[in-house]
């Protein structure tokens, strides 16, 4: 079910807070596509709440760490539960003959 951000470009859901480290970062378990290294991750209200800072676990099921914002108070990325990144467009290259 994708949200949207204020720009009109849809969201999709990156995954499911498992919990927060010691050092303040989300460890999300991974739902479908595996994002790429500092892409920016929203919460459900389309604020942003970080970027993509590592991705560690098997590559069947990867765990996706978050860094977050500075601008987020600790008690406010306890509260995140669900995670999002924007959707991005195939690619348009062509295949090679």
């Amino acid at each position: 079910m994708p949200f949207s951000l204020a720009m009109g470009e849809p969201l999709t859901l990156l995954g499911f807070v498992l919990h927060v480290s010691k050092s303040n970062m989300l460890i999300v378990k991974c739902a479908k596509k595996t994002p790429r290294i500092g892409e920016p991750v929203y919460d459900g209200s389309s604020r942003m709440v970080g970027s993509v800072y590592d991705i560690i676990g098997p590559t069947a099921s990867p765990y996706i760490v978050v860094k977050p914002s500075t601008v987020l108070a600790p008690h406010d990325v306890s509260r995140i539960r669900r995670t999002y990144v924007r959707s991005t467009p195939k690619s348009s290259r062509r295949k090679r003959k």
